[in-house]
């Protein structure tokens, strides 16, 4: 039953047996909104307090870098690093420009299987559920900058330990997306849970943003679950009677009339319609051949799919097939345009025409597109033999826990970016590799460029002796453990970083040091990493300036503003008609437009470092505004002062 708050309210007011002191608790409590979302106790961490004091870089180590074997291969990047700065600067070079994320996050399993401020988290630790929500919301908070709220997907695996508050979260976090839970069978064995059923399966939450939609593909029959259709991935003829809804005479009689055929059953030609109350019998039939009305099997009058013209038409492209004549009845179908599509865009193929000019359709290699159900059994996603088994074969032994079967990551961003042949892809929880392993498999299957960023930490080395080192062999190709050789992905290039850190105070000398430091990040954030000395044939001082081009654009950093005008004189006579886009180094947030006022056209200016600042500042808690103390409902009760606490 609905409360009339504000009548009630009006009683307690007018009540002479309470104080105003109990009035007003009163009141207060029936004006209290009910709060509904999740709620847990923040745990800050330090690489958040030490973003306080200073700012995240990313630095090449040049020495890992693999070139693709042409010069357009795909530059992929490999983060080395606590992934939160990563994000962070990350924020400078791709926000609003990644297509997907793919993440797979440490499980929270209490097995001691990921760190907390350098402290494992094992199933004793009381705020376990706490720690792990506070380490997934920083990272996604960051992450929701990168995506591209036109049309993006965030993919998070999952298991049972975590996946309600996940969901929760996730719905705090993306009120707009639209999100669905996917259940997807890992190992069909079991992985053995403590007095507990095995686990077979574990859970991808999609999260799909703005105009983002599940692409429908060529898949096997795997993906129908228990279901088998046999006519699935077959040729399906229409029945040139109509059926169902407006099939009557009366709802088309231009659609009634008689087809002429043989006795032996030989189709001659279409008759004419005729009108409403005239009896079909009452038509005369040409001598020596048998007339066939589109009667039901009850017989009722009914009608084509066709009028006479457009079936006339159908027949001439050869799309009308006719069964044999029996009892004065003959079945007769035909190629919906569906089917005709598919001719057209190859998928069916026209192996010839019969005698009677009949088009023969060749089915055999065409499998349906569709989109398949949200509960997963597919043999190749297999953890063990496509995940495990897959890494044993490359290192010669256990390198990594748990991977990811390398066809479900694989399969899952296929149904997202199949149409987005450069798409960005990002994983930062990225393991062993398998994303950026998926990325290329992708691209060599249609030859695409889509380009993937990998963030992983180095503990015990598995960022250089794992995630680097698989996705090496990948692209160099390499022979496994049974004597098998692998042929590389050669059309693809990796670039290594490392996360560096410079000083936050707004120096000058910080300033200019963030700025020259900054040059890996803005080869990232063009996409363009080709180094020339000399710049409209004069040789560039790498201390003042440095310049960068490939077939399609330039970039220049200048880090000396005095050798702005005189760059800005040099490109005056400038005969490459390539757009340039040009750095500056500035105290503040002028980036010399007068002097480049001649070139403008052809001239995109930033100025550094407060371009790097100002996307920093929307991710970076401000020192004014300490990281919040949240009340636990997840690891605890809260107490009654701690239900005001934050909703997320």
């Amino acid at each position: 039953m609905a409360i009339d708050k504000q009548a009630l309210i009006k009683r307690i007011q007018e009540l002479d047996s309470l104080s105003n002191e109990d009035k007003s608790a009163l009141i207060g409590v029936l004006r209290e909104h009910k709060k509904y979302g999740l709620v847990w106790e923040d745990k800050p961490e330090e690489v958040e307090q030490q973003l306080q004091n200073e700012l995240p870089i990313l630095k090449e180590d040049e020495a890992k870098r693999i070139m693709g074997d042409s010069n357009d291969a795909p530059n992929h990047i490999l983060i080395e690093g606590d992934n939160l700065p990563a994000l962070v600067a990350l924020s400078y070079t791709h926000a609003g420009k990644i297509d997907a994320i793919y993440i797979d996050p440490p499980y929270n399993s209490g097995a001691r299987d990921w760190r907390y401020n350098n402290d494992y988290v094992d199933a004793l630790d009381s705020y376990r559920h706490s720690k792990w929500i506070s380490m997934i919301h920083h990272r996604l908070r960051v992450a929701k900058v990168l995506l591209n709220p036109q049309n993006s997907v965030l993919i998070v695996t999952i298991d049972e330990k975590e996946f309600h508050h996940l969901g929760c979260l996730l719905e705090e976090m993306f009120p707009a997306a639209r999100i669905q839970m996917i259940s997807t069978v890992i190992n069909v064995k079991g992985v053995a849970r403590e007095q507990e059923f095995s686990r077979v399966n574990e859970y991808i939450y999609i999260v799909q943003i703005g105009e983002s939609h599940v692409e429908a593909l060529p898949l096997g029959e795997e993906w129908l679950g228990k279901v088998r259709s046999s006519g699935r991935n077959k040729l399906r003829l229409g029945s040139l009677l109509r059926s169902g809804s407006n099939s009557e005479r009366s709802h088309s009689p231009g659609c009634f009339y008689p087809m002429y055929f043989t006795p032996e059953g030989e189709f001659v030609k279409a008759g004419d319609p005729i009108p409403l109350g005239v009896d079909r019998n009452s038509v005369p039939v040409p001598d020596g051949l048998v007339a066939i009305w589109p009667i039901h099997a009850n017989g009722t009058e009914g009608v084509w799919q066709y009028g006479k013209q457009s079936f006339e038409k159908l027949r001439e492209d050869g799309f009308v097939y006719f069964g044999k004549l029996k009892n004065n009845r003959i079945g007769i179908s035909y190629a919906p345009k569906g089917v005709q599509a598919k001719i057209k865009q190859g998928l069916f193929k026209i192996s010839g025409y019969d005698e009677t000019g009949t088009a023969i359709i060749d089915d055999s290699e065409y499998v349906s597109t569709f989109i398949p159900g949200n509960q997963w059994s597919i043999p190749s996603h297999n953890a063990t033999e496509y995940g495990s088994k897959l890494l044993k074969d490359m290192f010669g032994d256990k390198v990594f826990t748990y991977p990811k079967s390398l066809y479900a990551v694989e399969d899952t961003l296929r149904f997202f970016v199949a149409k987005k042949p450069n798409a960005t892809i990002l994983d930062f929880f990225a393991g062993s590799g398998t994303t950026l392993h998926a990325t290329m498999n992708l691209n060599k299957e249609d030859g695409g460029h889509r380009k993937c960023i990998l963030v992983t930490n180095n503990e015990n080395n598995i960022c250089e002796e794992v995630t680097y080192e698989r996705n090496r062999m990948v692209i160099q190709g390499y022979t496994d453990t049974k004597g098998n050789t692998i042929e590389g992905i050669t059309n693809n290039s990796l670039r290594y970083y490392k996360v560096d850190f410079i000083s936050s105070e707004k120096t000058n000398k910080n300033k200019r040091e963030l700025v020259r430091a900054a040059t890996d990040l803005l080869c990232i954030k063009n996409d363009i990493y080709t180094e020339s000395v000399l710049l409209c044939g004069k040789k560039l001082s790498s201390s003042a300036a440095r310049y960068f081009m490939d077939d399609n654009k330039r970039m220049l950093v200048i880090y000396d503003e005095r050798a702005v005008l005189p760059i800005a004189d040099l490109l005056r006579y400038d005969e490459d008609e390539r757009n340039i886009i040009v750095y500056v180094f500035s105290n503040s947030r002028y980036a010399y437009e007068d002097d480049f006022l001649e070139i403008a056209e052809k001239v995109t200016l930033c100025a550094l470092p407060a371009a790097i600042y100002d996307a920093y500042k929307k991710v970076i808690p401000k020192v004014s505004e300490p990281i919040p103390e949240i009340s636990s409902t997840v690891d605890g009760y809260p107490s009654q002062d701690e239900t005001t606490g934050m909703l997320f």
